[in-house]
């Protein structure tokens, strides 16, 4: 079916059928330009039909795709340049009702999946260059979510993985190039995370690799990484005031379990960061994409300083090494030392390769 909108309606009985007999089991349908699936264990439908005072059997679930409209599209170019990227493919509003007995929710997020939405371009562009993003009228701001490329016949075909319903697009994105990065270890991985508008330089021209990782800045690249929607109603901190610069990044990572306060009224946000405590973040991350990065047996074998990592990174810490994220240094893991800049880019793009939510 190729049209600018399309509008299915499923029973969520059905789904409920589909989800108990194949677990596995996704409900695709495409467009003019884009496409959706939707795992049938993304949502749980029977707190739908509470929701609504409805026996699941009673409750239909409406799902809309539809191409944004021109004033819609006109906010999200105004984003682009404020942001200082060009969107190049039209904008698509993806959209989630259940209704019964007269009664409608719409459906914000989802609770055990990462939904997969596509968008096509022209053969030809530059993935290295290009994002996903999601607009919000709300804000009238342009946030990155994870995408990856792949070019299927004369079109490329850009995969969003989000687990919130939003308007999406591509973006391109300005060429970066950091005066103190040029001959540095870690300068693709700066320059790529920097492209898929994850990670900020200090200015324009410098990034400061070597700098230390603050606490802020950790939850800010950990969210943006799965993006995921700022929350500044989340967990109120006397250290985080509503004027923070971050103060929305840490409400979202405090209320998607990534990061912890330091205490019942403090986050400490200008803290600089430890191997470890990043190593924790990044396997929270990766679990909530849904990775299956569980840990019977933790082998820290090879590394001689295995011995003074906490307690409770040893879990994530030998998952992350099974994965070929963490890599150490010279046989060492060095949990305790804090976390540079070029080192936590180095990780985060790792890990997002990993769970399948960026190319290589």
């Amino acid at each position: 079916m190729q049209e600018n909108s399309v509008t299915i309606e499923l029973p969520v009985s059905s789904l409920a059928s589909v989800r108990d007999s194949l677990p596995n089991a996704s409900i695709s349908f495409n467009g003019n330009g884009f496409g959706l699936q939707i795992p049938a264990a993304s949502l749980d439908y029977q707190a739908l039909a509470g929701q609504l005072n409805a026996s699941v059997e009673d409750v239909k679930l409406s799902v809309s795709v539809a191409k944004t409209d021109q004033n819609t599209q006109s906010g999200i170019q105004a984003a682009g340049r404020e942001l200082g990227v060009k969107p190049v493919a039209a904008g698509f509003d993806f959209t989630l009702v259940a209704e019964a007995n007269g009664k409608t929710i719409t459906i914000a997020s989802f609770d055990h999946a990462f939904v997969e939405r596509t968008i096509s371009l022209p053969k030809g562009n530059e993935p290295q260059s290009m994002t996903g993003v999601y607009y919000d009228p709300a804000t009238g701001k342009l946030y990155p979510v994870p995408t990856t490329f792949e070019v299927k016949g004369d079109e490329m075909l850009a995969t969003i993985r989000t687990n919130h319903n939003s308007i999406y697009t591509i973006v391109e994105t300005s060429p970066v190039s950091y005066t103190d990065t040029a001959e540095h270890w870690a300068k693709e991985d700066i320059r790529q995370l920097s492209a898929k508008l994850i990670l900020n330089g200090e200015d324009d021209s410098v990034f400061n690799p070597d700098g230390k990782l603050t606490r802020a800045q950790a939850a800010a690249i950990t969210v943006r990484s799965l993006g995921l929607t700022e929350h500044s109603g989340a967990k109120a901190f006397a250290d985080v005031g509503p004027s923070h610069w971050a103060a929305g990044w840490i409400g979202a990572a405090v209320k998607e379990g990534l990061a912890e306060g330091i205490a019942d009224d403090r986050f400490n946000p200008d803290e600089q960061v430890t191997r470890e405590q990043l190593f924790v973040m990044l396997y929270r991350a990766a679990q909530k994409a849904g990775a299956d990065w569980a840990v019977s047996k933790p082998s820290l074998t090879g590394f001689s300083d295995a011995g003074s990592l906490s307690p409770w990174a040893v879990e994530a810490a030998s998952a992350l090494i099974e994965a070929g994220i963490v890599q150490g240094n010279g046989g060492s893991l060095n949990p305790q030392r804090h976390v540079s800049r070029a080192e936590a880019a180095a990780l985060v793009r790792r890990t997002l390769i990993e769970i399948g939510f960026m190319n290589e």
